[in-house]
């Protein structure tokens, strides 16, 4: 137990100095500040958390508590000692800090009887709910408490504390003042009996405590004013995420951190809960209150949501936390002359249409807060052109700031991608090439499911996967030579449309960018332009020859880039080594044979392109599906029949100069 003592309140105008005399186990009163959200008058509603101090005494004194009962209203009545009240906080209520002044230095000094021994009050109490009750229902209140008196104008009349006959006592009924009091007939050295509120009226004619007069004021009236503790406790909007023990907490930026529980105790405790035991008590009001978000507020994943603004949300029947938002440029409309030569300077007109209308699709479906999926694109070019400063001055702060890193995740070197779910733009940029198909074509399958789904799975290191929904735009950047390219997936019918490949020319930019300094100077005139291209995306309109597809634009791709890639395919490079290997000798005829004949010629130990088609064959219908793509290319060159064994390949040896 703690001996150290509760400061005592200095008297305001109202409030007389507290007796001198020696005080039985004080019951602290914890003022909160304004919080949101907290589900009964709306925002910004000052509360009293009512939990039961009991202080170390130097000789203990023995106590009985009764079971708590619960009242019409709902609001708990049940009973603990309390002799008196002491403010633990400030409100910016004036009138709140009158009433609990008065309830502090208003408590009798006389030993209190048994029916004193009552109410811990597991509640918190809207204080402006309870002025303006007060002040409304002022008549009826006094001629319930106070029968006796009597109404003379404005006022109602009584002797004393007593309630009966007479005009010494004057309570206010109506106006700024209703609720106030004073007594022309106490004593000069009776101070607190002289003037105060309704409510320390009622706790010195009744020797009631605070709580007690607040509870038989919401009895009388039939009105709900003092709320369950755990509904407090739900009403901060702290969370509870059992993956790694830790809890989120409200922040002044509309969002959520992540603290320890030490660091949740410490923001609970300025609300005003109680680290004390109650007497008799197995758990401290902290403990009930962290136990409480254990049980109700835990989440099953907790972080930034890319494509969602800070908030509570439910999926698939899981709670999440969303604890940050995207930040949109806001659009004006104004000119973006730099951002307009360094697009047209980079695409030239017919690929900037394509590259507008990605940008407008993306950026008009954060702003509805809609998910929709959207091509990946690549932005290939050579060195230096401006590529990476597109993606981070332009095409990262249009979609939300965000960006994340996902070649380690998409490459399948890393297990984990938690990270990715953090951001709407997925960068990658300068990283190492694949220097296998079977690499290239796993990038491929991992960029259909980034496109094409709105939903998944994320598995961040230590927590358990969880299914979320997202927004991602997937941003590659690299140089236009060979090995470079070797980063992007082979050409396949199968992503056709879920990729744009843009070739990157390189131009002066619109200025200098020699030094750091120039370089700076630039992205700080692009970010000052980015609201007014914000706009001029918001009311772009596709071209009605580019509408089209599941991502509401047509896929756009270079004929150079093609070229190419092509080049780097393995229908290619089966097609150098049936060059090199079935038409070797000058004035060979059209081969024919099935496939594995074909597949075997290659592959035989005679054939100088053995080891090169061992290596390219690695899977077993590789040879097969190389063939039908060159057959759907070259369909006059090389023919595919069905025979009385199976089907019957036809080669032409003209294929040698198509090559």
């Amino acid at each position: 137990m703690n001996d150290k003592k509760t400061p005592t309140q200095s008297p305001g105008p109202d409030c007389p100095e507290p007796s001198s005399k020696t005080r039985k186990k004080p019951n602290p009163a914890y003022v909160q500040p304004p919080t949101e959200d907290d589900g009964l008058l709306g925002p910004n509603r000052s509360r009293l958390d009512l939990h039961q101090a009991v202080e170390e005494q130097s000789e203990p004194t023995p106590t009985r508590s009764e079971p708590e009962s619960t009242g019409s209203g709902g609001f708990p009545t049940g009973a603990t000692r309390s002799t008196r009240l002491s403010s633990a906080g400030e409100t910016q209520s004036s009138s709140l800090e009158a009433i609990l002044d008065a309830a502090a230095a208003l408590v009798p000094d006389a030993e209190q009887t048994e029916e004193q021994q009552q109410e811990e009050i597991s509640g918190y109490i809207d204080t402006e709910l309870l002025n303006r009750v007060l002040g409304a229902n002022m008549s009826k209140l006094c001629s319930v408490y106070y029968p006796e008196g009597k109404k003379v104008g404005d006022q109602w009349v009584m002797a004393d504390l007593t309630g009966a006959p007479g005009e010494s006592l004057k309570i206010e009924l109506s106006g700024r003042k209703a609720g106030h009091w004073v007594n022309l007939a106490a004593p000069p050295d009776e101070q607190k009996n002289k003037r105060g509120r309704f409510i320390q009226l009622l706790m010195l004619s009744r020797n009631w405590t605070f709580g007690q007069a607040v509870t038989n004021i919401a009895h009388t009236l039939g009105i709900r004013l003092i709320q369950p503790w755990e509904d407090y406790v739900l009403g901060q909007n702290v969370f509870y995420e059992s993956g790694n023990t830790h809890y989120w907490i409200p922040n002044p930026h509309k969002g959520w951190i992540k603290v320890t529980e030490s660091g949740a105790k410490r923001f609970l405790q300025e609300k005003g809960i109680s680290t004390k035991k109650t007497q008799n008590g197995l758990m401290s009001p902290m403990d009930r209150a962290l136990l409480t978000l254990n049980q109700n507020m835990n989440v099953a994943y907790a972080g930034p949501l890319c494509g969602f603004a800070a908030r509570e949300m439910t999926v698939h029947g899981e709670r999440v936390l969303i604890t940050n938002s995207l930040q949109l440029v806001k659009p004006i409309r104004s000119a973006f002359p730099t951002i307009d030569a360094l697009l047209l300077g980079l695409f030239g007109q017919e690929q900037l249409s394509y590259f507008l209308s990605w940008s407008h699709i993306a950026y008009e479906t954060l702003r509805s807060g809609e998910r929709r999926p959207g091509q990946a694109i690549a932005l290939l070019g050579p060195r230096d052109c401006g590529k990476t400063f597109l993606i981070d001055h332009l095409i990262v702060p249009c979609l939300g700031g965000r960006v994340a890193e996902p070649y380690q995740f998409l490459s399948g070197k890393i297990e984990h991608n938690g990270h990715m779910f953090t951001a709407e733009v997925l960068k990658i940029d300068d990283q190492t090439a694949f220097t296998d198909i079977a690499s290239r074509r796993a990038f491929g399958i991992a960029i259909k499911r980034i496109t094409g789904n709105d939903e998944s799975e994320c598995h961040a290191k230590y927590k358990q996967p969880v299914v979320l929904p997202v927004f991602w735009r997937l941003v590659i950047a690299a140089n236009d030579e060979d090995e470079n390219l070797m980063i992007l997936p082979p050409i396949d019918v199968s992503i056709e449309d879920k990729i744009m490949r843009f070739r990157c020319e390189k131009h002066p930019m619109p200025m200098p960018t020699r030094t750091l300094e120039e370089r700076k100077a630039l992205a700080q005139v692009v970010r000052k332009e980015l609201p007014g291209f914000c706009h001029y995306l918001l009311n772009w309109q596709i071209p009605a020859e580019l509408v089209g597809g599941r991502f509401g634009v047509k896929e756009f791709h270079h004929p150079q880039v093609i070229e190419i890639l092509r080049r780097l395919s393995p229908e290619h490079r089966l097609l150098e080594l049936i060059t090199g290997c079935l038409f070797r000798s000058p004035g060979a005829g059209n081969w024919e044979g099935s496939l594995l004949e074909f597949e075997k010629e290659l592959t035989d130990s005679s054939s100088p392109m053995q080891h090169e088609a061992k290596k390219l064959f690695s899977f077993n219908t590789a040879a097969k599906t190389y063939l039908q793509r060159l057959h759907r290319r070259y369909p006059e060159l090389i023919r595919h029949r069905h025979g009385m064994h199976g089907g019957i390949w036809s080669i032409d040896p003209k294929i040698a100069e198509a090559f």
